[in-house]
């Protein structure tokens, strides 16, 4: 072993604490609570998309909340996506070319 660490092994205090390890900087620095989110009830979000007045956004919800589409890939759409009860998502936040959505029959006619 070199000169230079037996001296520092040497000269090493076991009583040094960590000046990071303080009681103000342990309250600063805290981990957040994790908080579940809540999921809303069926009933909730039918309700939520029946009283949006307007047909365009009531139609943007519905496939948001039927086809679990992002926002992103609603405002994407267009009329040659749209294939009965498939929709054909080009450039999806995965990473793909394109991915088929279902969605029910009853957004698809309504």
């Amino acid at each position: 072993m070199s000169p230079f660490f037996t001296f520092i092994r040497n000269s090493f205090d076991s009583h040094l604490r960590n000046p990071c390890d303080s009681i103000l900087l342990r309250k600063l620095f805290r981990a957040p609570k994790y908080t579940p989110r809540q999921i809303p009830e069926k009933e909730t979000v039918d309700e939520i998309i029946f009283k949006i007045p307007t047909v365009r956004d009531r139609l943007l919800l519905e496939l948001m909340a039927r086809g679990g589409l992002r926002v992103g890939e609603v405002l994407k759409l267009r009329v040659k996506d749209v294939e009965d009860q498939r929709l054909i998502l080009r450039y999806p936040k995965s990473g793909k070319e394109e991915e088929i959505v279902f969605i029910p029959q009853k957004v698809a006619t309504g």
